[in-house]
């Protein structure tokens, strides 16, 4: 039994003499020189632990990605640092995948996305710029109010997926979304507009004199605190009147008309600052018609009997059911109504 296991012994260590060591595979590696950047950007593939020689494909998007390129490892299974380009995709994370069929690697790549208002608070008329990236190279985006299909401003993204425009601020308060959709990516992004409504934003203020009278008056404006040499742009009830220049520090004067057409109640006259942001509102209130139109009051009930006396002031509150210069015998006569001056509107003559 001693001699049998003694051959065996003999043997093993014979055996390990001659056969080749088992040789550790280390798994598949792979690293980016940059792990962020934009459409057309690239960054340097490197890696290690494949097949030796063998052909190693590069993808972006992880195993069902598009391919990016491809290149051999050498006879340890090394890639050598290879430069890829980002494809036209959206902004988001992505897997760089290689590989040789059996071993295979990825690393994180980002590709940036932002959406950006400025300013990001305003009066109704704000003009709002909205930038936005990580769209579709050349891709049509839609800028949405509240809802993505609110549309109130188009553009197009250039070759990297950036994108920006301009839009006007609606009336009202509040927070509010602003969205911008890609036409062809359907990729979509939101940020938030706070809108002031008749408040001051930026330390601007606006005076207005007078503060009521007829539809078609001329105010006066006074404003503060906005950007130095600035355009300014004038808005009544959210509708562009004119635009004025600040001075060198931020101050303007100066007049509009109201529209003839403005119905009684309040008007808000809002400055906008085009550069700063900074806005102001002032409420007019137009109090009666257009300029040399008459006022017409409503109609008083009369009686046949004619015993509703005037109220002395030779007005047309009193009425008869006769003729206008018919005697009333009731005193009515010429204006001199309780000794009060009257006027050519007085009805009725005294014999």
């Amino acid at each position: 039994m001693r001699t049998t296991l003694r051959t065996v012994v003999a043997l093993a260590t014979m055996l390990g003499l001659f056969l080749p060591a088992a040789t550790s595979l280390a798994a598949a590696s792979l690293s980016l020189s940059a792990t962020s950047g934009t459409i057309g950007s690239s960054t340097t593939v490197s890696g290690g632990g494949f097949a030796a020689s063998t052909t190693v494909r590069i993808l972006f998007g992880g195993s069902g990605g598009t391919q990016v390129a491809s290149e051999s490892s050498d006879a340890s299974g090394n890639l050598p640092g290879m430069a890829v380009t980002v494809p036209n995709v959206t902004g988001g994370v992505y897997q760089v995948f290689a590989t040789d069929g059996n071993n295979s690697a990825s690393a994180n790549f980002t590709v940036p996305f932002s959406l950006s208002l400025s300013p990001g608070s305003g009066g109704a008329g704000t003009t709002i710029t909205v930038s936005g990236t990580g769209f579709l190279a050349s891709e049509g985006i839609t800028v949405g109010w509240d809802q993505s299909n609110n549309q109130v401003a188009t553009a197009t993204a250039n070759g990297s997926g950036a994108f920006s425009t301009s839009f006007a601020a609606a009336s009202g308060t509040g927070n509010h979304l602003v969205f911008a959709s890609g036409q062809t990516s359907h990729f979509t992004l939101a940020t938030t507009f706070t809108l002031s409504g008749t408040g001051n934003v930026g330390g601007a203020n606006l005076s207005i004199t007078p503060a009521s009278g007829r539809a078609g008056s001329q105010v006066n404006l006074n404003g503060t605190g906005f950007g130095g040499g600035e355009q300014v742009n004038l808005t009544i009830d959210g509708s562009l009147a004119t635009s004025v220049t600040a001075d060198g520090n931020g101050n303007f004067t100066t007049s509009i008309t109201m529209p003839s057409s403005v119905a009684f109640g309040g008007h808000t006259i809002t400055a906008i600052g085009v550069s700063s942001g900074h806005s102001a509102s002032v409420v007019f209130s137009v109090t009666r018609g257009r300029p040399g139109e008459r006022e017409r009051q409503a109609p008083v009930s009369c009686t046949d009997d004619n015993t509703r006396p005037g109220n002395g002031f030779g007005d047309r509150n009193h009425c008869h059911t006769g003729a206008q210069d018919e005697d009333h015998g009731n005193g009515h006569g010429h204006g001199a109504h309780g000794n009060q001056g009257g006027d050519a509107d007085d009805q009725g003559d005294d014999d």
